[in-house]
């Protein structure tokens, strides 16, 4: 029998350690990401649009392997080098079976298509499906922005970006700013302009949504003022609020919009007027706040272009400032999911690997909204990865059963038994 190998501290001796504890997990709660991707068939949509199709038998298929990389990068373990510290683990194991090694997860991103990739972004939309069935919303808000991701100059398609002074990314994001749902994504190069490509991008998006009947209303800075982008939205039937730059048409339309007396009270705006910028083909709704800073006889203005005509100037302003929300859901994409962090020299392998990260946001997101109790549903992804993943449990076998035992003062007992029973009480899909 070998024997025990004990450790002490200088501080006390009163304290031994050893690593013989038996067979332990600190990431019991990784059970209840499992628990929910089964009810919302996970990986039965990933065998359905993602089946093993390369040649050869392989001891992992590729829906398989793909899933323990969700779940990996779920639990805060984004890199596929992580495959190797995870292959002890009890709960990885009960989950996948035998762990998929990190080059293996490498090869298969490696081995993906055009058509892989757009197979991907099917299954985040038809993970919309499923939410929707469950709570379909009367409107959307889709908030469109772009970021920027440094990464190393010997990747293809990062390339140099002058206002960054950097080499890298620039993904295109849309997310439902009244949900936080990350809808779509795509990795673009680092010096693509903001309104590249956003027409075919949102497209198929607005049809979506008019065909569900679901009323849209979306979000944008000034990069995607485009006659293109207005004349998308009003053909779909989806509102738009879109920031203006300010030019000397504006400053004086916002100049006749303000009253002789308000120069006196400095009492700020909110108010409309038409404006036509030089390549529009017609007058739009463009709603003002005009404020005077301190200190200053001359006001300044913010403005924003919309079709909405029905909402109040004040309220139009306030709507359209809730995209600032979304830079939040960027930096958790980026700091929770790490979709920041690619790794491959082909800039295919990148954005599927960019996809990968982006749909593990997206679960993790639905998991939040539709299983936590409503004072926890603001939940960051840090936040849910301390108080319900990483709980320690020692794992026991009898003929019949695999047991985790949990501490019996475990803080967040009853968070966690909440979100198991809300998760079983979801519709099973697939």
């Amino acid at each position: 029998m070998q024997e025990t190998e004990t450790h002490s501290f200088n501080f006390s001796n009163k304290i031994e350690l050893n690593f013989e504890g038996g067979e332990l997990t600190s990431d019991t709660g990784l059970l209840l990401f499992h628990e929910f991707c089964e009810h919302f068939g996970v990986l039965g949509l990933l065998k359905d649009l993602l089946p093993e199709n390369r040649d050869g038998t392989f001891e992992h298929e590729k829906p398989e392997i793909l899933y323990q990389e969700l779940i990996r990068i779920m639990g805060g373990y984004p890199t596929n080098n992580a495959a190797k510290d995870l292959q002890f683990d009890p709960v990885f194991r009960e989950i996948h079976g035998k762990i998929a090694s990190a080059s293996t997860c490498t090869r298969l991103e490696k081995t993906f298509d055009i058509n892989d990739l757009k197979n991907l972004q099917r299954l985040q939309t038809k993970l919309m499906d499923h939410a929707y069935s469950i709570e379909k919303p009367e409107e959307v808000w889709l908030d469109l922005d772009t970021t920027y991701d440094p990464a190393s100059s010997n990747m293809e398609g990062a390339t140099y970006n002058t206002h960054y002074g950097t080499t890298g990314f620039s993904p295109l994001i849309c997310t439902d700013g009244k949900t936080g749902d990350l809808i779509k994504a795509h990795l673009r190069s680092g010096n693509t302009h903001c309104s590249k490509k956003v027409v075919p991008f949102m497209h198929p998006l607005l049809r979506r949504y008019k065909s569900l009947k679901i009323k849209v209303k979306s979000r944008m800075d000034s990069a995607f003022a485009t006659p293109k982008i207005y004349k998308l939205y009003e053909q779909q039937n989806a509102l738009y609020y879109i920031k203006l730059k300010r030019n000397a048409v504006l400053q004086r339309l916002a100049d006749d919009l303000v009253p002789t007396e308000n120069y006196i009270t400095r009492e700020e705006l909110f108010v409309e007027g038409r404006y036509k910028a030089g390549s529009w083909d017609k007058e739009r709704r463009a709603l003002f706040h005009i404020h005077w800073p301190e200190g200053k006889f001359f006001p300044e203005y913010a403005a924003i272009v919309t079709n909405d005509e029905l909402l109040a100037p004040e309220n139009g302003i306030k709507f359209y400032r809730g995209l600032a929300k979304m830079e939040k859901d960027i930096e958790e994409s980026k700091n929770g999911f790490s979709s920041d962090h690619l790794s491959h020299k082909s800039f295919v392998s990148n954005i599927v690997q960019f996809q990968i990260f982006i749909l593990a946001h997206l679960i993790v997101n639905l998991f939040r909204r539709f299983t936590f109790p409503e004072d926890k549903k603001k939940s960051t992804i840090t936040t849910i990865r301390l108080n319900l993943q990483k709980i320690a449990a020692k794992v026991v076998k009898n003929s019949r059963k695999l047991i985790f035992k949990c501490a019996s003062s475990c803080p967040y007992r009853e968070l966690f038994l909440t979100v198991l029973r809300n998760i079983q009480a979801l519709p099973r899909f697939g």
